[in-house]
């Protein structure tokens, strides 16, 4: 599947895009941070897609330990993060703003022996 293009800069301070985009010149990141243009904004999702893939991957096997153990049913589980990146959207890359795209982060809990079925917040900011 192609990646699609990135959420247009729109507005942002060009100070701000620029320094998130130097703050990750780093050898590591194979995206050429020289021009950040749409194919370098592509691959720094890319990245961000694969890295998602693979803590669902690990969360699953997790998740398969706990019941192979037969300790699910007794054991709470919180996934969380600290914070989302920008990865090209806005004309930025990293965590640099308030942007939605970088405030969105996932929080689920599982209690042991709560029934039901998952929710979502749409924010719980705003309390909806």
């Amino acid at each position: 599947a192609s990646m699609p293009d990135s959420i247009p800069g729109g507005g942002a301070k060009p100070k701000l895009g620029r320094a998130s985009v130097d703050n990750n010149r780093r050898p590591w990141n194979g995206a050429g941070y020289t021009e950040f243009r749409e194919a370098q904004k592509k691959m720094v999702r890319a990245h961000q897609a694969g890295l998602v893939k693979q803590t669902d991957h690990e969360v699953g096997e997790i998740l398969s330990s706990l019941r192979n153990k037969c300790v699910r049913e007794n054991t709470l589980i919180v996934f969380a993060t600290d914070h989302a990146d920008h990865p090209g959207g806005h004309d930025m890359s990293g965590k640099v703003s308030f942007y939605g795209t970088c405030m969105r982060i996932p929080l689920i809990v599982s209690p042991p022996g709560v029934p039901g079925r998952p929710s979502t917040a749409a924010s719980l900011s705003s309390g909806t």
